[in-house]
């Protein structure tokens, strides 16, 4: 949390200098830089790069019940949070219209 207060400050001064971005974009794995992007750049357009779903991921990987349902969740509020998400194919398009908005 002391990571994102200092960044917040950082964004804060770097905005009062330079004006606000026309966007931002949220890099792969950002599940929750784009919680912090979303709420350090009011009112700027978040873009992430969702290149993977963490739940979908974890049950690959082995990982059953609440584990699964908690990173469910965390990527439903990373694309919920984005403006717009960039994806890289069709499954995964299939994948976020079945999770958006979705609770």
């Amino acid at each position: 949390m002391r990571l994102w207060k200092s960044l917040s400050e950082q964004v804060h001064a770097w905005t009062k200098k330079n004006g606000k971005p026309d966007a931002v974009l949220v890099g792969y794995m950002g599940h929750f830089d784009v919680l912090l992007a979303h709420h350090v750049f009011k009112g700027v357009p978040i873009i992430l790069d969702h290149l993977i779903f963490a739940g979908d991921t974890a049950k690959d990987c082995g990982a059953r019940g609440s584990k699964v349902k908690l990173l469910k969740v965390l990527d439903r509020t990373a694309i919920n949070t984005a403006s717009l998400v960039v994806l890289d194919t069709k499954e995964h398009q299939a994948m976020l219209n079945r999770q958006t908005r979705v609770w």
